[in-house]
């Protein structure tokens, strides 16, 4: 039900988002040059600019500055009653202009009337800069942590009798964080659209880095999924149509892009605070599940699961102050791009790799034998057989009884095979047999037939009962009763 309910909710935000867009009638109106592609030198707070004949070739003229658009890319129109023009872009000097790719001088461009009205171009070079871009070397520990990463993942899909749900979510969690890296290596390459598609990807990953952190201790402790983790990544879906309509330049979106900042506009702000509560909610799940659960007690698995839950804190927290450091105005090559965050992040690649490398049980199937299971579930299960005597019902099985117990019913076989050296029928006719003994020396039941006797203990036929009792006894019903009748005997006498 939960989940019919689940898909109705994301079709019905797919189709109101949808209802809602269109493309601006600006788009058509004029002619309108759009900035597809910068050079990756391009400073991100510099005004870009485009001059031409139709203002007197005016490289700082406020009527011709391009405006960023919702989705990423830069744009100008120019009246309609310029029917042919030519025109060059700046950074408001003639020191700024364009030029090719070998930073030479290039011809002015052209446009006239029979061309279309919206016109994409490409900016190669500024003559200031002249291709050059001072090189960060955090991007070659990016890149090597992404290729730790890797061989991680692969690690982790060789570990033998591995927890399939476990290793599958801890493979989701550090795709994650591996695509963060790589993400931060291309977006140092890349020009500021392109940087701004990443900036994107980024939040996207941001509204996913929570839930899958949840999902990843909870799976851990109660090895499966919780009920209706579907809705965890409502928020996500959001985001990530959000942006879908960003790319197509949604009128109504307009505000989204109000730039509030010279690194930041009203839409990134918004996200990555939101981002930031989304997560920390999810966390603090997290790790009061860790606090409250009695089914994990391994030093080595609470320290693990610890560890993660206040790194993924550690790491929350150095996002904001790198963030709001940005935010400030410091420039620092280790602030830039949110590299501290980054660095801080990465690290944890190493941690990983080094902690299941050496201790692979943690993602291995529980053993009782190993000690991951305490004699305090064994105490359970033998409080349960006494007082309740769940063993009545002769349609008892392994997944009712577990139920019964708090525990998974794969982990309730293995105590049986273990502990008790036996399986799940042996183990509940053990208890039958107990109880019909018991029931034998009860004046109550002194009229009652053996075969009744064996249907009021939970066994549903005779042929049941007469060999779990004599394998049991190593005696049948009637020699049971006869050894016991002549021991009465001689005690009396």
């Amino acid at each position: 039900m939960y989940q019919k309910s689940y898909h109705r909710v994301v079709f019905f935000i797919l189709m109101l988002l949808y209802g809602l867009t269109g493309l601006s009638p600006s788009i058509f109106a004029q002619t309108t040059l759009v900035i597809e592609s910068l050079p990756n030198t391009t400073p991100q707070g510099d005004s870009i600019f485009v001059c031409g004949t139709f203002n007197n070739w005016d490289v700082h003229d406020l009527n011709y500055l391009l405006h960023k658009q919702i989705n990423g890319k830069y744009a100008i129109i120019i009246p309609k009653q310029h029917t042919y023009f030519e025109y060059k872009f700046s950074r408001g000097s003639w020191v700024k202009v364009e030029t090719n790719k070998l930073n030479d001088y290039i011809k002015n461009r052209v446009h006239q009337e029979p061309d279309a009205n919206l016109v994409y171009v490409t900016v190669a070079n500024w003559q200031d800069l002249g291709g050059g871009k001072k090189f960060n070397y955090f991007v070659l520990w990016f890149f090597a942590m992404a290729l730790l990463g890797f061989v991680f993942l692969f690690s982790l899909l060789r570990i033998e009798r591995s927890d399939k749900m476990r290793v599958k979510i801890f493979l989701v969690l550090n795709t994650f964080l591996i695509a963060s890296l790589l993400g931060a290596v291309l977006y140092e390459q890349s020009n500021l659209i392109w940087q701004s598609y990443f900036n994107m990807v980024s939040h996207v990953l941001l509204f996913a880095w929570g839930p899958v952190l949840y999902l990843f201790v909870y799976i851990h402790i109660h090895q499966s999924w919780p009920a209706n983790f579907r809705w965890y990544f409502i928020p996500l879906i959001f985001v990530i149509v959000l942006h879908g309509l960003q790319l197509f330049n949604v009128p109504w979106l307009q505000f989204y892009s109000k730039e509030i900042h010279p690194l930041f506009d009203l839409g990134n702000v918004v996200l990555i605070i939101l981002g930031l509560s989304f997560n920390l909610c999810y966390f603090l799940g997290g790790l009061r599940l860790l606090n409250q659960s009695d089914e994990i007690n391994v030093p080595l698995e609470v320290f693990f699961l610890t560890w993660i839950l206040r790194g993924s804190f550690g790491g929350l927290a150095i996002l904001l102050v790198n963030g709001v450091l940005l935010f400030l105005g410091i420039q620092w090559t280790f602030i830039q791009n949110y590299t501290l965050f980054l660095v801080y992040m990465s690290c944890t690649i190493a941690f990983e790799f080094y902690f299941v490398w050496k201790y692979p049980e943690l993602l291995r199937v529980k053993s009782v034998s190993s000690g991951l299971w305490t004699f305090e579930i064994i105490e359970r299960i033998e409080k349960l057989m006494y007082q309740q005597k769940p063993f009545k019902n002769p349609e008892l099985t392994v997944a009712e009884l577990s139920v019964l117990l708090n525990i998974k019913p794969h982990v309730l076989s293995k105590i049986l095979n273990e502990y008790y050296k036996k399986n799940f029928r042996d183990f509940i006719n053990e208890y039958r047999v107990q109880e019909f003994i018991k029931m034998l020396s009860d004046s109550t039941y002194r009229n009652y037939t053996f075969l009744a006797l064996a249907h009021e203990v939970g066994f549903n036929s005779k042929s049941t009962f007469n060999l779990a009792f004599k394998k049991s006894t190593q005696l049948s019903p009637r020699e049971y009763l006869s050894q016991n009748e002549l021991s009465r005997t001689k005690q009396t006498s």
